[in-house]
């Protein structure tokens, strides 16, 4: 290939009457109006038979002329371009005799105007509802990868669409698919913003309706095959009385769900526990090709109350499958756990037992049979009511609360008993009281000591200044008294200046923030000193061990 020495200038020929008048000028070229380029080819040749132009798309040759000089062969070549947009003359191929000669000539020039490209859908006529299909744009022009980012944005004003290829949109119809026609000033979107150009390109797209047909009734999953598979798991199958068993719900499978936002489960226990839990349910998705797969889980649990073998069973969900256009019913298995007794809850058991032999109160007997059933609402019923802290009745509910789970609660009334009463005493009447936080009685009670030594202590000086005037052993010891129950009154009523609080299963962090170090875990019903508080957080001493927890994870507090 011999190398081109290209000098060319384009300028505008403006037709007259005489055929080769003509102006050059720098107006703008626009399409349908000649371009002339000129250019010199080195080269020896003088004889050529024939001439071909490699030109783009939409632009032709209206005519040349060749002009030998010296130097080689002089082109003046009038194009005509007829669309607005880059047109380009590549090379120029020169024949003689049976030889052939190529010159690359790389000629660019921008004609200025309005470029409409159309852009024509091929999708299915009919779908169902939640049926995923592809629906792909085929244009009659090269466009921009932007252009179709631009195009499924557009798309997702009327469904739900994602890109799926360059030219392909993944749809997810609902109860219809209707799309208007669209155009899009390309110039506008992606890297073209603010760019100066002399072309506009108009992308234009047709009208779109695809019938969207109903699925049957109670329809959950909307199916591309038989694929769903739905599984309810436990971390275990054995726990004791008074654990908490966590529930995992997990559906999975080609196909999306059909307003599927939450689970019914059922558990039953051999003993005559029934209890239905509402499962609130998450949804994630994955595209895969042209289907779209679903993973649905949901989370819950129960206390195991009770010994007994417990059945947990999930709602059966109806699922229809679009290729075979039926349903069928898609269940999960059962899961059985098996309940044993907790040895520490057979304690509680027996406290309470023994507090209705001696009591032989009916409405606690009704409401331990009730407790059976549901210990939950059982024990708010027991809430409401106002006992004194040395009464049968307090111990006989802080048992039952530790029976029905709530370790919080309990303790919270152990603490509270403490505070308003004698530890000595409590480590008497609570078998399930561990530790003390107060160490001296309820200043109230030193008051009424006082109360009462007072006097005699008067009594006592007036009658000891009557006979001699001096201070009697006796005396002494009674001042001593007086003196060691104003220190313990100081000391006791300090104690109750600490702000306890009990707290439900939470992390301790390091300073106020989710993110940061956890450096100790909380367990419910654990006492806790508040040091300090604020509106979201607040910061505790936990057996030596600082640091901070969210409000939400203090469940009762002392003042």
């Amino acid at each position: 290939m011999k190398r081109a020495l290209l000098l060319f200038y384009i300028i505008v020929h403006a037709f007259g009457y005489a055929e080769h008048q003509y102006t050059i000028t720098t107006s703008t070229i626009v399409p349908e109006k000649p371009v002339i380029v000129t250019f010199l080819l080195e080269t020896s040749l003088k004889k050529i038979d024939d001439i071909r132009f490699d030109l783009s798309r939409d632009v032709s040759v209206a005519e040349y002329r060749i002009i030998p000089q010296q130097s080689g062969l002089f082109f003046i070549v009038t194009l005509i371009p007829h669309k607005a947009g880059t047109h380009t003359l590549n090379r120029v191929t020169l024949k003689s005799g049976a030889q052939s000669y190529t010159f690359e000539i790389g000629v660019v020039f921008t004609a200025e105007g309005v470029v409409t490209i159309k852009g024509t859908w091929k999708s299915p006529q009919s779908v169902y509802c939640l049926e995923p299909f592809l629906l792909e744009l085929v244009f009659s022009g090269d466009v921009e990868n932007s252009v179709y980012k631009a195009i499924g944005t557009e798309l997702q004003k009327y469904c739900t669409a994602v890109i799926n290829e360059d030219n392909k949109y993944m749809i997810i119809p609902s109860s219809q698919f209707h799309v208007p026609a669209f155009e899009i000033n390309s110039n506008a979107i992606g890297d073209a913003v603010g760019a100066k150009t002399t072309v506009q390109t108009i992308i234009q797209t047709e009208p779109l309706e695809v019938m969207v047909k109903p699925v049957p009734a109670k329809t959950a999953l909307v199916a591309l095959d038989n694929s769903f598979t739905y599984r309810v798991k436990a971390q275990s199958l054995e726990y004791k009385t008074g654990d908490r068993v966590p529930i995992v719900i997990l559906i999975q499978g080609a196909g999306i769900p059909l307003e599927l936002n939450s689970l019914q489960v059922t558990i039953r226990g051999s003993n005559g526990y029934f209890e239905n839990i509402i499962v609130d349910v998450n949804k994630n998705y994955d595209i895969k090709g042209s289907a779209v797969y679903s993973k649905i889980t949901g989370t819950a649990g129960f206390l195991a109350l009770a010994p007994g073998t417990y059945t947990v069973r999930a709602e059966p969900l109806s699922v229809f499958v679009t290729k075979t256009q039926k349903s069928y019913t898609l269940d999960a298995q059962e899961l059985v756990i098996d309940i044993s007794e907790n040895m520490q809850n057979a304690e509680y058991y027996s406290t309470l037992k023994a507090f209705l032999a001696e009591h032989n109160d009916s409405n606690w007997a009704l409401l331990l049979e009730k407790s059976h059933a549901d210990y939950t609402e059982t024990l708010q019923q027991l809430k409401k009511e106002r006992y004194p802290w040395w009464s049968k009745e307090y111990a006989a509910r802080i048992a039952f609360a530790m029976i029905a789970g709530d370790t919080a609660y309990a303790q919270y009334e152990l603490l509270e008993a403490e505070r308003k009463g004698f530890s000595l005493v409590l480590q008497l009447l609570y078998p399930v009281f561990t530790k003390q936080h107060y160490k001296l009685p309820h200043p109230g009670y030193v008051l009424v000591l006082l109360a009462v030594l007072v006097p005699i202590l008067v009594f006592s000086v007036i009658r000891q200044k009557q006979k001699s005037g001096k201070i009697s052993r006796a005396l002494l010891v009674e001042i001593s008294i007086m003196l060691v129950l104003l220190i313990v009154l100081g000391i006791a009523v300090y104690e109750r200046t600490i702000n306890y609080g009990i707290t439900g299963d939470c992390p301790v962090y390091k300073v106020p923030d989710t993110e940061s170090t956890t450096v100790a875990l909380c367990n419910a019903g654990e006492v806790v000193k508040i040091l300090t508080s604020t509106q979201s957080w607040h910061y505790i001493d936990k057996e030596g061990m600082r640091g901070w927890i969210e409000t939400s994870g203090l469940r009762y507090t002392t003042r």
